[in-house]
């Protein structure tokens, strides 16, 4: 961005055709990449100082939009920016090139600990009270060629594609910190929840799984998570109910609950049985009724 009164002109003609339908602008885009029209962290706050001339209280901005785990972008910025330029901090979230979500990169950083080490530098430089949306992330699929923008060494089955995004929207909302997740995106042959080839629409195996999220997160709040050589045990909880979600990123295998569940869905949304369930890299989701500890729904043997 080079040209800030053309900047403005352009920023002040979509804020008037979109503000009688969008309540949140995002400004700027990935400014930790040159790519993406900025050369260095001054550029983009002198970009968000141009902004704010056309903010008012019915359009909201969403920034700083930095991709990936780079938390000096992050940080560089929101030391910089004007104090009340943002209203809602945003992450572009991506963990692809890790593999698993619950893989980490450095000695520690998972999918959970990156989401709380970003929330400390946002806290650290007095954004501590903003919502806090991931608003990208995804996973890129092999056999899709040059609609696949990522390298081959990160490519991901359908079904690993299905299984990864569950177990990234059940561990970032477990900490308690995004209160929404977009996933890029819907339609796209590359990486999308739908297929688009040749004119035809297909819904892929991440499309079920995305659907339910969507229908069965609502409304509860996380209470813990529980990890052990691979063995996810994930349990939130509602005023009326408790859902656990559980999967294992290498092993199968059954298990016969402790009590029966009110209901049981795979990663599918697919009804299962309640007391015998399958435990795999696929999430499965138990549902009961009041609130119901850990150690009385899972047998202990699961974790052994």
């Amino acid at each position: 961005v080079a040209d800030l009164s053309l900047w403005g002109a352009r920023l002040q003609r979509v804020i008037e055709v979109f503000s009688p339908l969008a309540e949140y602008f995002q400004i700027g885009h990935v400014p930790n990449r040159k790519k993406w029209g900025f050369r260095t962290p001054k550029e983009f706050v002198a970009m968000c100082r141009k902004s704010m001339e056309y903010k008012t209280d019915d359009v909201k901005f969403v920034g700083p939009s930095a991709i990936d785990f780079e938390l000096n972008y992050t940080d560089a910025i929101l030391n910089k920016v004007p104090r009340k330029c943002f209203d809602v901090f945003n992450s572009l979230l991506y963990v692809d090139r890790r593999g698993m979500p619950e893989n980490t990169q450095w000695p520690c950083f998972d999918v959970m600990n990156k989401i709380r080490m970003i929330k400390a530098v946002v806290e650290r430089n007095g954004y501590g009270e903003l919502p806090f949306w991931i608003t990208e992330t995804n996973w890129p699929l092999e056999g899709t060629g040059y609609f696949c923008p990522a390298g081959k060494g990160v490519r991901v089955t359908e079904h690993q594609y299905a299984d990864y995004l569950s177990r990234y929207y059940v561990l970032s909302f477990a900490t308690g910190i995004p209160s929404r997740i977009f996933w890029w995106e819907l339609c796209a042959h590359g990486y999308g929840l739908v297929d688009v080839k040749d004119g035809a629409f297909r819904k892929r195996e991440g499309f079920y799984a995305f659907k339910n999220i969507a229908k069965l997160l609502p409304g509860f709040t996380n209470d813990n998570v529980y990890s052990k050589d691979g063995l996810y045990v994930v349990r939130y909880r509602s005023k009326t109910k408790t859902l656990f979600c559980m999967w294992h990123t290498r092993k199968e295998r059954r298990v016969s609950l402790k009590q029966e569940a009110e209901s049981v869905f795979d990663n599918r949304g697919e009804k299962e049985d309640t007391r015998d369930v399958r435990v795999s890299t696929s999430p499965v989701f138990i549902q009961y009724k009041g609130n119901i500890a850990v150690e009385d729904a899972v047998p202990r043997s699961l974790f052994d």
